[in-house]
């Protein structure tokens, strides 16, 4: 793990930035499976981890798994900047892994741009596309949220709008982004914003939704966002407390409405925000997305022992949907289903599975 700042790897490099420690290292994976899924070969990955405690087993592991003639994967220490966090907290569903996004212009201080996504998605589509917007005039550029957006015109959640009136200090909730995944202008951020002044705000506030409000706060009073296509951030509309995206028509914009409803038919990018997560319970809105390149990683059999202690009753005869599942990914005969049995029922299932 590198402590020095990286300096790009290849000549012409998109820059990715992940996040993540050891124990998210298998979700991790699973997103990379899916980058590199969707790569052009003509185009060149260049893909940094901001970690304190991957194993150096996992890392080479990660890099055994990605690396090619266009893909390289590096790890960088982030200990040295999470020492200036002091007095964070964080609510218990997030960890300050969400906050390391804060530090890439400094960390980063050798490349003009750089994507940011979060490590609870996956890839339909070729990211590297992103690059070709003109990012110039803009700090960053991002993806709506449609869900805070739904609910501050809905008026749901207590406070709330006066929050986002005073603190974020946005005339037009319309203009709320949401930060999983943000393509940012490295050049503008280091001309206009300083990381020990953006660490101060971070933990001397209190904010709603963590760094994602930080963020919007200081697009708000002082920076320029340039809006993606929903299809790059595709948040699965259950989470928004509603039954499907036509129940809530009347709390969004026409015109974010009908992108939204577009992206739902053509996500490039699907993140699964908030809980259940698809390693959780693989029934949750588009989880099977998620299990195809989870089978694919050299995690899956962690991803399998978590599911197992997630699924309280296995009961895969009389779950229909759950048995669907099993059958699509791990399919009656492959080592795959032998390790999935070995997994939830021990070694005496293992002699003869005719669970179809």
């Amino acid at each position: 793990m590198q402590k020095d700042l990286p300096i790009p790897f290849f000549e012409q490099p998109n820059a990715i930035v992940l996040a993540a420690n050891n124990f998210y290292v298998p979700y991790l994976s699973t997103l990379l499976q899916s980058i590199k899924a969707h790569t052009n070969t003509s185009n060149f990955y260049d893909i940094i981890v901001l970690t304190r405690d991957i194993s150096q087993e996992n890392q080479q592991e990660l890099v055994n798994q990605v690396c090619c003639n266009n893909i390289n994967i590096r790890f960088f220490d982030v200990s040295e900047f999470i020492s200036k966090l002091k007095g964070l907290q964080t609510p218990r569903q997030l960890t300050v892994e969400t906050y390391y996004r804060l530090f890439m212009q400094d960390i980063l201080a050798h490349y003009d741009v750089a994507l940011y996504m979060d490590c609870d998605m996956i890839c339909q589509d070729d990211v590297s596309k992103l690059f070709d917007i003109d990012i110039k005039e803009y700090h960053l550029a991002a993806c709506r949220d449609v869900a805070i957006i739904a609910h501050y015109n809905k008026n749901c959640i207590v406070g709330f709008n006066k929050y986002v009136k005073q603190r974020l200090q946005l005339d037009d909730i319309s203009n709320y982004f949401q930060a999983g995944l943000i393509l940012f202008n490295l050049n503008n951020m280091r001309q206009d914003f300083v990381v020990d002044e953006i660490l101060s705000l971070a933990t001397t506030m209190q904010w709603q939704y963590q760094d994602q409000d930080l963020l919007n706060y200081m697009m708000s009073t002082k920076g320029k966002v340039k809006y993606l296509d929903l299809r790059w951030n595709y948040v699965r509309w259950h989470l928004f407390g509603y039954k499907d995206v036509h129940s809530a028509k009347e709390f969004v914009p026409q015109d974010i409405y009908a992108q939204y409803n577009d992206a739902n038919q053509d996500f490039a990018v699907i993140h699964y925000a908030a809980n259940p997560k698809p390693w959780a319970d693989p029934q949750v809105e588009l989880g099977q997305k998620f299990w195809i390149y989870a089978v694919q990683t050299p995690f899956y059999d962690t991803l399998i022992s978590r599911l197992k202690k997630s699924i309280k009753k296995p009961g895969i005869r009389n779950n229909k949907k759950l048995k669907r599942f099993v059958n699509c990914f791990f399919p009656l005969g492959s080592k795959r289903r032998k390790l999935l049995m070995r997994i939830f029922f021990g070694k005496q299932k293992d002699r003869k599975d005719t669970r179809n």
